[in-house]
């Protein structure tokens, strides 16, 4: 390949690139969601490694109640890099809606490691616990979704989960399967000390 290829190839490139920013400045611009979406897609097209057309687009169809369709922008999203909580939480919180607890757990949990002072990613991990029949693992997120962020209490309440009289019993709770837990520990380490002949 010649010289004058290259550059043109790479003009080529650099328009589109511009382009799909534009698209994506316009989609921004946009109120009415099903035309930003359509913007989104063109911008993606145009430049498929474009990351924020993907979170865009994602959350636009999130909001729409598209859960299945928004999944795959977010972990397109991820795999070009954006790696934060609210992108981690938001296809946890579609793979939730699409019937995968355990991805939902794992992305809730990535963003918890992102962002662990977020209340709200050990809520809906409590959820996905639910789904799966983790009630102790589902009661103690809760917990510490309540300990972080009081309000949590309040989406709690709303979802029929909890009532706020009900926080002291739910501590309680999560204190006796901590304690019946470190029990069991204190058993098993007892009974690997003894010889056995």
């Amino acid at each position: 390949m010649n010289l004058l290829a290259i550059g043109c190839l790479l003009l080529s490139v650099a328009a589109q690139r511009g382009d799909a920013r534009k698209l994506v400045q316009d989609a921004l611009a946009e109120k009415d969601p099903a035309k930003a979406i359509a913007l989104y897609t063109r911008a993606i097209e145009a430049d498929p490694k474009l990351e924020i057309a993907f979170v865009k687009r994602g959350s636009l169809l999130q909001d729409e109640k598209r859960f299945a369709e928004a999944l795959p922008d977010f972990s397109r999203a991820i795999e070009l890099g954006v790696r934060t909580e609210w992108v981690y939480a938001s296809r946890a919180f579609c793979r939730l809606n699409t019937g995968d607890p355990r991805g939902a757990i794992d992305d809730f949990t990535t963003g918890i490691k992102i962002g662990p002072e977020l209340g709200m990613d050990y809520y809906h991990r409590h959820r996905a616990k639910q789904m799966l029949g983790d009630e102790a693992g589902a009661a103690a997120d809760l917990a510490k979704a309540i300990a972080i962020n009081p309000e949590v209490a309040d989406a709690a309440r709303e979802a029929g989960e909890v009532d706020l009289e009900d926080r002291k019993r739910l501590r309680l709770r999560i204190g006796i399967v901590g304690l019946c837990c470190v029990g069991v520990g204190l058993v098993f380490l007892r009974s690997m000390g003894r010889k056995r002949y």
